[in-house]
Formats: structure tokens, C-alpha cells, sequence
């Protein structure tokens, strides 16, 4: 208290032999200070303490040059305490900013496969298609042994790869029988569209490859910009073999379910073709242990 005291008056302090006595109410018999320098230290405008040095050695006493290093070692520490803060108070801030952005990101997320399930209620023959060709898309990512992101991207991709359906009518969606050249061009645009609803938002354009590429085929003979082999994305041809299983397996409005055996037969004899080779393997071997497993 009484180095307080004294710092509140002079902010620094320099004793020497009995005037260094009464800032030391306790003492062994062995410990009797011949010189003390001490300063105040102030961290953002506010006194938090003092740095002192204590010298019990009767040839070592401090001078004003000690005092003036202890001052300048005083003002470095207290910047290196305000700046410790500063960084703390951002750090927190910046917690709060990502926990705020991921909230809003998950909002947002929902948001688009809200507008997706909706597409596929309009759909009688589609619902859950989309569910289902995220679980193909996740198995086959898994089975190519690809990075726990990566797979969550590729599923959540599968999840949204028909959202550019959101423009055609249900009655177009329903349609029993074979749709004409103008229908057809129409459904060939849902790549394009999931695209350019995807662009805006800067957390989901990675997944773009996947929405817009899941119609290419292997062989370049796909849409919607006729890519070939490699020159499709991962996430494109990973999509492509989960959605058109999916589409087989499935009731259709023009036609009855294929068996899982007929349809992948389809898939081996498409291999090279329409779809990637390795994918399609890794596909089978996933599906197989999968329903295996249940």
C-alpha cells in the first residue's frame, strides 16, 4: 500500500538504505533491503500495478539509470499488456462473428434444401430422390477414400443437384410418356439454373461443380457443356452414377422401378461411357456393403 501511495504522487520510485524500510512491513532476519526502485505500470489509461527490483546486496544499489531502464521496461510491458487484451477482446469478438456467420450459413442451408424438398413435393415420383442420392454420393466419397470435408461437401452437393428444377411446372414434372424436343431442351436447363442460384452465395459455390456438372458424361457426350472424362469434376461424376441409379430404381412417371440388379448392370454396362470407371466400382462396393449391413 504505501508503494501505492507514494507511486499515486511520483510514479516511479528510488530509495536506498532506511528509506527503503517502511515499504516492507514483513522481513526475516536475513532479508534487510539496502536499495529499491519501483514503477508504476498503467495498462490502457489504468493503473493495474508496479514493477519493482529489490537489492539486498549493500554494493549493489540502484541509480537514476536504473530507475529510467525500469520506466521504459515498465512502458513495454504495459503495451505488451494492452495488446494481449486487444488481441483477447478480438478473439472473442471474433468467436461471436463465426458462431453468428455459422448460424446464419446452417439458416441458410436449410433454407435451400427446404426449396429443394419442396421441388421434389411437386414431384410425385421424386420424393426423397434427392435424400437418396446424397447417402449414394457420401458411400462412393467414402469408398474413394476422400477427406471427411470433401465427402460432406459431395452429399450435400448430391442433396441440392436437382434444385434447378425450381422453374418447371409440376405438370411438366408429371408428365406420363416421352417429352417432346422442347420439353426436353427445358429440363436440360436445371444444370444451368442450380448454378446460377448457387452463385450468389459465396459459403455454397464450391458446391457448383456437383449441381452443374451431375449430367456430363464420360464419354463428353453430356450437358450441359459436353465435358469429358477428368475434365468433369469429382463432384460431378461422383453425383452422376448416385442420381441415375437413383432414377432407375425409382417409379417414374413413364415407367415402373428397375431391380437394384437390372440397374446395376446399367451401370457396369454405361462404365467408360457414361460414368467414371473407378466411380462406378467404388459406388457397387459401397452399395454392397451398405446393404449388407442392414
Amino acid at each position: 500500500d504505501a508503494v501505492f501511495q507514494r507511486l499515486e504522487e511520483t510514479a516511479t520510485l528510488l530509495v536506498d538504505d532506511a528509506r527503503v524500510l517502511p515499504y516492507f512491513t514483513a522481513r526475516g532476519d536475513s532479508i534487510n533491503p539496502v536499495s529499491f526502485c519501483a514503477v508504476k505500470l498503467r495498462v490502457s489509461g489504468e493503473d493495474k500495478g508496479f514493477l519493482m527490483v529489490l537489492s539486498l546486496n549493500k554494493k549493489v544499489r540502484f541509480r537514476e539509470g536504473h530507475r529510467k531502464f525500469l520506466s521504459i521496461l515498465a512502458t513495454r510491458a504495459a503495451t505488451a499488456l494492452t495488446n494481449a487484451r486487444l488481441i483477447e477482446d478480438l478473439q472473442r469478438a471474433n468467436r461471436h462473428l463465426m458462431q453468428a456467420n455459422q448460424a446464419i450459413q446452417e439458416n441458410f442451408r436449410q433454407t435451400i434444401v427446404g426449396f429443394d424438398r419442396a421441388i421434389e413435393q411437386n414431384d410425385l415420383y421424386t420424393r426423397g430422390h434427392s435424400d437418396r442420392v446424397a447417402v449414394y454420393a457420401r458411400i462412393t466419397a467414402e469408398a474413394m477414400g476422400l477427406d471427411s470435408q470433401m465427402v460432406e461437401d459431395i452429399a450435400f452437393a448430391g442433396q441440392l443437384h436437382d434444385i434447378g428444377k425450381i422453374g418447371i411446372s409440376p405438370s411438366k414434372l408429371n408428365k406420363a410418356g416421352k417429352l417432346n424436343a422442347p420439353e426436353i431442351r427445358m429440363f436440360r436447363k436445371h444444370p444451368e439454373m442450380g448454378k446460377r442460384i448457387l452463385e450468389p452465395i459465396p459459403f455454397m459455390r464450391h458446391l457448383i461443380p456437383g449441381v452443374h456438372c451431375h449430367h456430363e458424361k464420360y464419354d463428353g457426350t453430356g450437358y450441359p457443356q459436353g465435358l469429358a472424362g477428368e475434365e468433369i469434376p469429382l463432384m460431378g461424376r461422383i453425383i452422376a452414377v448416385g442420381d441415375t441409379y437413383d432414377a432407375m430404381t425409382s417409379d417414374r412417371s413413364y415407367r415402373k422401378a428397375l431391380s437394384s440388379e437390372v440397374a446395376i448392370e446399367e451401370l457396369i454396362r454405361n462404365k467408360g461411357t457414361q460414368f467414371d470407371p473407378e466411380l462406378v466400382d467404388a459406388f457397387l462396393e459401397a452399395l454392397k456393403t451398405r446393404i449388407e449391413n442392414e
